[in-house]
């Protein structure tokens, strides 16, 4: 070998040596900074738990129905070493809180849990505006359930910093049409729920411009049919959950205008066979689900049969006849029924 030939070689290793030295140490530091964070994250969750909260990984939302119902803790046979070894598992993310007063929702902020995705205050008037502030820095956060609890439109303040923000939660809380200019600026939103609230027909208007709604839970008498005619304008609204007293009072036919509504949820013991009438020629619902209709008579299901574009029909917690399921089955054979 030449003196060049060896030169060359030395540079070459020298070379790869730093790379590999630089990487190993970028690795070795990002292992660091994760398991001092995950040893944190650690602690935040014995201090949740023994505060009557609940907590759930990352691994724990691989494949489940719902980003508010966890599947149980796998087995992890590295991460359950790598606890031993080093107290803490650097893979595994604390994104999950399940909290019932606005004391435990301050351990949030106390450990500047910020990369939570999912936070569920369910703790009722417990939950109050105080809590709020505490998961301000979460900027990851993708669903905020505040259902039942006793926050105003105060605690919505600064929601549109929530900029990842997908669903939003706001079934029986006391929230006006003055909170809606804010979360109508979330780019991301596409479940809200706003049962039970003081929201109005205006309010609808600021909701169908929301860019990226797609499912809307409703129900309440504030609710009428020119609130339903203002949500007409949503280019983007394919889901419709209507609880039990706007199943019965609103005006379904208007839904035929709706843009991009092909599902449609109606609940409640006020539904009756007259009321599925103005469905009959609507040519936009493919899905149909008729939850707890139990004034529906097997005539219900002759009407709709005649949906002509329904694909799939949930009529199961309704009381129709066997015989009625299957002269319906019979009359739509594409359409799946459970």
């Amino acid at each position: 070998m030449s003196f060049t030939s060896k030169t060359r070689w030395r540079q070459f290793s020298l070379r790869g040596l730093l790379v590999l030295v630089t990487v190993s140490a970028a690795l070795f530091g990002w292992f660091a900074w994760r398991l001092q964070k995950a040893r944190v994250e650690n602690e935040a969750a014995e201090a949740i738990v023994h505060a009557g909260g609940e907590v759930a990984y990352a691994d724990q939302f691989h494949g489940g129905v719902s980003r508010l119902t966890p599947l149980p803790p796998r087995t992890r046979w590295i991460g359950g070493l790598l606890e031993r070894t080093f107290g803490a598992d650097p893979h595994r993310r604390l994104v999950s809180v399940k909290l019932y007063d606005d004391d435990s929702v301050a351990l949030v902020s106390q450990y500047a849990l910020r990369d939570l995705e999912v936070v569920r205050l369910d703790g009722g008037s417990s939950i109050t505006d105080e809590a709020l502030p505490h998961l301000r820095g979460c900027n990851q956060l993708r669903v905020l359930y505040l259902e039942r609890s006793d926050i105003t439109d105060r605690a919505l303040e600064h929601i549109d910093e929530f900029t990842r923000l997908e669903e939003l939660w706001l079934c029986n809380t006391p929230v006006s049409d003055a909170v809606l200019e804010k979360i109508a600026r979330l780019p991301r939103l596409s479940v809200l729920d706003i049962r039970g609230t003081n929201i109005s027909d205006d309010g609808l208007k600021m909701v169908a411009s929301m860019p990226a709604i797609g499912l809307l839970y409703l129900d309440g008498s504030s609710f009428t049919d020119a609130g339903l005619k203002n949500l007409r304008a949503s280019p983007s609204l394919t889901s419709l959950w209507l609880g039990e007293q706007s199943s019965a009072s609103l005006d379904l036919g208007i839904l035929t205008d709706f843009p991009k509504l092909d599902s449609l949820t109606l609940t409640g013991s006020l539904v009756t066979d007259d009321r599925l009438k103005a469905l009959a020629n609507n040519r936009r619902i493919e899905r149909l689900k008729l939850q707890g209709c139990t004034r529906l008579t097997d005539e219900s299901l002759s009407i709709v049969a005649a949906m002509p574009n329904l694909r799939t029909a949930g009529i199961s917690s309704s009381p129709f006849s066997a015989k009625a399921v299957n002269e319906f089955k019979i009359k739509k054979p594409n359409c799946t029924v459970w």
